[in-house]
């Protein structure tokens, strides 16, 4: 729960639950209700007011199955947050094939903020609004690419967007 003080003061009466493929001493569940195996197999519906998946989407084999679940388990007028990164963000398009990373096996889904927008209202999300914070992972450039730095128009997307949508 140490992780949510900031966001929930003393008021230690909310009901965290977190969902892992597999279970592990490593995951921190202090406060957490923790659940193990397939998110998609989990019975949620109808149960909370507040779904995160930080940097998770990218990846998975069919985001839209889940997002869907995840739609599933939101209460009427409950908020759905995702992270992940930014596949028309500047850094990234300047990086290309050099960052080993950004392909498969780890990464194999790839979005913007028009296709992210697109497959949450496909799942039935409203309100759907994505935000580029706008800090360019200038360490990435720097390592891959220094040539380009002076190219860089500091009003580009950066390789990171935060989505927030809303179940009706």
């Amino acid at each position: 729960m140490r992780a949510f003080d900031d966001l929930l003061g003393n008021d230690h009466s909310v009901n965290l639950h977190g969902v892992e493929a597999v279970e592990s001493e490593h995951i921190l569940s202090d406060g957490i209700n923790m659940h193990y195996g397939a998110f998609e197999d989990l019975l949620f519906e109808d149960s909370f007011d507040i779904a995160c998946m930080i940097e998770l989407i990218e990846h998975l084999f069919e985001p839209e199955v889940v997002l869907n679940k995840l739609f599933e388990t939101l209460k009427p007028g409950g908020i759905a947050y995702l992270s992940t990164p930014n596949w028309y963000g500047a850094d990234f398009q300047f990086i290309g094939d050099a960052y080993r990373n950004l392909r498969a096996p780890t990464h194999i889904q790839f979005f913007n903020p028009q296709s992210l927008t697109r497959l949450m209202e496909r799942c039935g999300f409203v309100n759907v609004v994505i935000d580029t914070p706008g800090i360019l992972d200038v360490s990435l450039i720097l390592k891959h690419a220094p040539t380009l730095i002076n190219q860089i128009d500091s009003t580009d997307e950066s390789g990171s967007m935060r989505c927030i949508a809303v179940r009706p």
